[in-house]
Order: C-alpha cells, then sequence, then structure tokens
C-alpha cells in the first residue's frame, strides 16, 4: 500500500515493514518493522513531520505497541504499550484528530496526546461513534 504526505512517498509492504522512499528515486530513506509483528497503516500528523504505526506482536496475540516516529530520519518520538484482549483479526490505522490520536483496538478506542504518547482516555464505545464526533 502506498502513502503520501507532505512530499514523503511511503510504502507498507507484505512484509510488514513501514519503508520510506526518496520520491524521485526510488531510493530506501528508512524503513520500520519490529521483528515477528504485525504493522497497521501509518496515521500521520497534520503537518506531515510524525508517522504513528501500530504494532501486535503476532497475530491474536494481546500485546500492542503505538509508536510515534520522526518522518524526516526515522528518529523515535516516543512508544506506548497496551495488553487489551485480542478479539479481531485486522489491525486498523489510528487516527489524528487535533492533539489526539485515536488508537482503535477492537471494540476499544485508546486516546493519546500525539506529542508525548500520554494515555488520555479508554473506551469501549463503538469506533464508528469516535469516529464520527
Amino acid at each position: 500500500m502506498l502513502f503520501w504526505k507532505e512530499g514523503r512517498l511511503y510504502v507498507e509492504t507484505d512484509a510488514q515493514r513501514l519503508v520510506r522512499l526518496d520520491p524521485q528515486t526510488g531510493t530506501i530513506l528508512w524503513e520500520y518493522a519490529k521483528e515477528e509483528a504485525e504493522i497497521s497503516p501509518p496515521a500521520f500528523s497534520s503537518r506531515g513531520d510524525v508517522v504513528y504505526v501500530l504494532t501486535r506482536q503476532q497475530i491474536g496475540s494481546s500485546f500492542y505497541e503505538v509508536t510515534a516516529i520522526s518522518a524526516g530520519k526515522r528518529e523515535l518520538l516516543w512508544q506506548q504499550h497496551f495488553v487489551v484482549p485480542a478479539q479481531w483479526e485486522k489491525l486498523e490505522t489510528p487516527v489524528v484528530q487535533d492533539e489526539l490520536l485515536l488508537v482503535p483496538l477492537g471494540e476499544r478506542v485508546v486516546i493519546l496526546h500525539v506529542t508525548d504518547g500520554h494515555l488520555l482516555s479508554s473506551s469501549t464505545q463503538p469506533q464508528e461513534d469516535i469516529r464520527r464526533r
């Protein structure tokens, strides 16, 4: 899957990697992967300078991690870990809304602050209701 944000080109590969490419040459500028982990499609800050990725350690696992990465040089900005019951198969893309990062985890939505990953809330409200607000 291809993603374009603020002049930056990203590819999510079948090998569960997120790769940033130079759009002119196709050269790999950086890549992000977690060993033996499933990766969600990325979410981007409004300026495109931060990439947010949700990973799960193996399909069916209850261990999740949200990672914020600088788009420029792939520097780790913060990580937040969760253990929740795994009741779904596909990881969904986190959603950036103003200063909030909404992380869908099945029937639960975890809300983090985009700048530091601070946990603000966790809700069992259906995702559709949260995203419509």
